[in-house]
């Protein structure tokens, strides 16, 4: 018997745990492409920490369900959360 034969139907499938990673990388860029359309109002810019709230919430709520594309949308919004909010720090210290 050759090696496909023996196998179980089952394991020649992606496992979720892929499909799970898939999402995270999904929603990760999901808000680097929502931060880029943020870039057109310049004046939100300074503080994009904050203001990026008003549409990531609302993506959270339409991804619900795909607990993976929660997870890099929250992953990419707190990362740019703490850039943000350390780029303000240094440039206050400066004053």
């Amino acid at each position: 018997m050759g090696e496909d034969q023996r196998m179980n139907p089952d394991e020649r499938q992606p496992s979720p745990r892929s499909h799970r990673t898939t999402d995270v990388v999904l929603g990760f860029f999901l808000c680097l492409g929502l931060h880029l359309l943020h870039l057109l109002y310049i004046p939100a810019v300074i503080v994009i920490g904050l203001t990026q709230w008003l549409y990531v919430i609302p993506m959270l709520i339409v991804f619900r369900r795909r607990k993976g594309v929660m997870q890099g949308l929250l992953i990419a919004a707190a990362l740019t959360f703490l850039l943000n909010a350390a780029c303000f720090g240094i440039v206050l210290s400066n004053l």
